[in-house]
């Protein structure tokens, strides 16, 4: 992605957007991964982290112009996370109930269709 911006002449950086440091970054005195947790969550206390940015300002939305021009190049909402099968907002046992029911019925399917071909 940088590398086709950077050909763009679009500015680009770089970085670990979810990570603190880069893997690899924080080894035991020989070098090697961690194994065991808590010394490696303190050595991982001790190393300096980046400032967290500022807040962006400024943000707008797209125009109606280019609204019209995403979505005649195919753009649409995006999906709710209960369309790939999340349970946001519900309980536990709900979620464990459901992915039950799935598992059931999964099964279910797999049984009728090994049950042919005996």
């Amino acid at each position: 992605m940088a590398r086709a911006l950077l050909n763009q002449g679009i500015e680009a950086e770089m970085g670990w957007d979810q990570l603190l440091h880069a893997p690899g970054d924080i080894c035991t005195g020989k070098g090697d991964p961690y194994t065991v947790y808590g010394p490696f969550w303190k050595n991982w206390s001790k190393q300096e982290k980046a400032a967290p940015l500022a807040a962006p300002e400024g943000l707008e939305g797209l125009s109606e112009t280019e609204l019209a021009q995403a979505e005649q190049a195919g753009a649409g909402p995006l999906p709710f996370a209960q369309e790939f099968g999340f349970c946001l907002g519900t309980t536990i046992a709900f979620c464990y109930h459901r992915a039950k029911l799935q598992l059931s019925s999964s099964w279910s399917i797999f049984s009728a269709n090994a049950a042919k071909l005996r």
